[in-house]
């Protein structure tokens, strides 16, 4: 029952509170057709129409990548390479139906587009080569160690991968071998030994794997391996693929086998990962394809005009090589892909959303008014999340509802303290600006400003990682929780190295047993990346069974424990030319600026999970949130200085 007295049915109910995906869908069955096939949708569809209410928000959540089904060349342990596909690599997953049509139209575009072949192939060489580092990372100091230790152990290195480590890998066949050391660089004055050299693609190979080297007698090994590896990413001009594990060696192999077959047949095409311009992780190249256009597509704008747009003229000057390779194999592959979905009569999402916005104001036409009047009185909540994309959409309804006489009102809701979607395309420009994109005949604002759920003190070290974060709506929380008055500070740990996960374990046990944590009332444990967490959350009977839950920041959103633990700092250090460009171009001003302020709010996110305690772990990155806490404040204390004793951690580092 809503306020005003009036009684509605689970279905009516249903029928008003809808996702964004929801509704456009419920538009597109009632003006393009009553079967309009979404391709985001086909793989539920298969047993039968999906209702529209059913629908979930796949902006937050995003879309889940499958890339079964999609062949590719792998090396069996005889070396010898094989197709196989990741249908029996993952788990023998049915592959969707989004990885179908991309598919289609990858092996459209490589058979008729010379330009897009020579593209793919620079990217497929440039995935193998080894990230470079900034030169300030090697000092003289580690080039005359390395130059000391080079011609002894490099040849050890090299014979337990030939014996031991490979699996018969190494030597490798279209790998030369090299007689001796070679200058890599004009900077570097000692010449040092490679491993083999790749005429296919015009690099050397350099084994590593100081992991296997770790223990024991070996330990010299390992950190020659590291001081190698650092010297040469900073300071090689030559291209070098260096090899730390089997899975890049067999990477190596079937990349070469590749090469001979495309020589030969030129009909297959490859399937590889690439960590691209701005990626923590390396991912598949057509997930790499369709995520960035899903970026542009999120900002509002044209994916193939503006990426053409960023290649030619000053803006082409500020990219990097890696984000010209991609604007410019997206730009090509796109419309190829959209062509194969409009032959099938198919739609994205994103092509709805456009299709019924204010940039396309003929398509409302044919809406019946009864669908188009549920957007009359709108409610939005997390309003600080909405993308670009969402906002034309919202507007051009608001228009033609004032077209057909039925002006309305917006109520939006939201924090812009806590908008942390930008990396897709979202941003609290919108909300903190709400009247310039929304005009009206009058506009309100209520602050909510009472906060039921953290301490005083957790709210005051939330916030001080927000003080110098520019264009945020001002407001001071007030602590209203049982727990308000709790004067236990937000306590830090600031590591050197590997995070101290022998005494994590022992204070989780503590904080479980202290607050008698449940499965349904469980301790949070958040990392930044879901790699972060792992050595805890995998630890073999840990002895907190389900009573501690371990997410990432994002995915902690909205959740709430009595006790959190954070790991690893929030800070954003990229630069990110192409989508600064795309940023701009939507309006939104920089991205890598947008960027860094969004790593503070996700810090704020994570400390105002937590009631009554909050522990953050972490190694201190610059202009991070972690450094930026003021620890003369009763609100912030080192972890070994207040706290600690009752869980047996060692002192601050």
């Amino acid at each position: 029952m809503l306020q005003w007295g009036v009684e509605l049915t689970l279905d009516e109910a249903r029928s008003l509170v809808r996702t964004f995906h929801s509704m456009i869908l419920k538009m597109a069955r009632s003006t393009i057709s009553s079967s309009v096939l979404v391709l985001e949708l086909m793989d539920m569809e298969k047993g039968g129409k999906t209702p529209d209410i059913d629908v979930e928000n796949l902006i937050e959540g995003g879309v889940s990548w499958s890339g079964a089904g999609q062949k590719r060349l792998d090396v069996t342990k005889d070396g010898e390479a094989a197709d196989i596909s990741l249908q029996e690599d993952q788990e023998r997953e049915k592959a969707s139906e989004r990885d179908r049509f991309l598919r289609l139209a990858y092996e459209r575009v490589f058979a008729n587009d010379p330009d897009f072949v020579k593209i793919v192939l620079a990217i497929y060489k440039y995935s193998l080569l080894q990230v470079k580092r900034a030169e300030r990372d090697a000092n003289w100091k580690l080039e005359k160690y390395v130059a000391e230790f080079d011609a002894t152990i490099s040849p050890v290195v090299e014979d337990a991968w030939k014996n031991h480590l490979s699996g018969g890998l190494w030597p490798m066949a279209g790998i030369d071998q090299v007689p001796g050391p070679i200058q890599l660089s004009m900077t570097l004055r000692p010449t040092f030994l490679v491993h083999g050299y790749v005429p296919a693609i015009e690099a050397y190979v350099v084994l590593g794997g100081a992991a296997h080297f770790s223990a024991g007698p070996e330990r010299e090994e390992a950190r020659f391996i590291n001081s190698k590896r650092k010297l040469l990413a900073a300071r090689s001009e030559k291209p070098i693929v260096w090899i730390d594990t089997i899975e890049e060696l067999k990477a190596l192999s079937a990349m070469l086998t590749w090469y001979r077959e495309f020589e030969e047949k030129r009909s297959v095409v490859p399937m590889f990962e690439w960590k691209a311009p701005g990626d923590f992780v390396r991912k598949q190249l057509l997930r790499i394809f369709y995520e960035a256009a899903q970026f542009i597509e999120n900002l509002g704008l044209p994916v193939a005009a503006s990426l053409n747009e960023a290649l030619s003229g000053k803006a082409a000057q500020a990219l990097t090589n890696p984000e010209v390779m991609l604007a410019a194999a997206v730009a090509r592959f796109w419309p190829i892909f959209e062509d194969v979905l409009r032959e099938h009569d198919i739609w994205t999402f994103n092509q709805l959303f456009t299709h019924f916005s204010e940039d396309n104001p003929g398509n409302f036409e044919n809406m019946p008014t009864y669908v188009l009047g549920a957007m009359q009185h709108l409610l939005v909540d997390e309003f600080q999340d909405i993308s670009p994309q969402i906002v034309k959409w919202i507007r051009g309804c608001q228009r033609e509802l004032v077209k057909r006489g039925l002006a309305g009102s917006l109520t939006c809701v939201g924090d812009d303290w806590q908008s942390i979607y930008g990396w897709r395309g979202s941003s609290p420009e919108f909300f903190v600006r709400f009247k310039e994109h929304f005009p009206a005949v009058e506009h309100g604002c209520i602050r909510l400003e009472e906060n039921f759920r953290s301490s005083d003190h957790i709210l005051r070290c939330a916030e001080s990682v927000l003080a110098n974060v520019k264009d945020m709506e001002p407001k001071t929380c007030e602590a209203m929780s049982r727990w308000a008055n709790e004067q236990s500070p937000v306590l830090l740990y600031e590591a050197r190295g590997d995070l101290p996960y022998d005494h994590l374990q022992q204070l989780l046990l503590a904080e479980v047993a202290r607050t008698g944590a449940t499965e349904r009332e469980p301790i949070l444990v958040l990392s930044r990346t879901g790699k972060g967490h792992e050595k805890l959350s995998k630890l073999k009977k840990p002895g907190w069974g389900k009573a501690v839950k371990f997410l990432t920041f994002h995915a902690a959103k909205g959740l709430e424990a009595r006790s959190v633990v954070l790991l690893e700092d929030c800070a954003y250090v990229g630069v990110n030319p192409l989508k600064n460009f795309l940023y701009r171009k939507a309006g939104l001003g920089s991205f890598d600026e947008a960027q860094s302020a969004e790593a503070r709010r996700l810090a704020y996110v994570g400390i105002t999970r937590a009631m009554e305690r909050c522990y953050w772990f972490a190694r201190k990155s610059d202009g991070g949130a972690f450094g930026s806490i003021p620890l003369g404040r009763s609100f912030a204390a080192r972890y070994g200085a207040v706290g600690a004793q009752h869980v047996g951690m060692p002192p601050a580092s």
